[in-house]
């Protein structure tokens, strides 16, 4: 599960990321 959710967390912050 956790591994889950970790997954979607990273490609969430990394998208944030890339905006700037």
């Amino acid at each position: 599960m956790l591994s889950h959710i970790d997954a979607i967390i990273l490609d969430r912050v990394l998208h944030e990321s890339n905006t700037t």
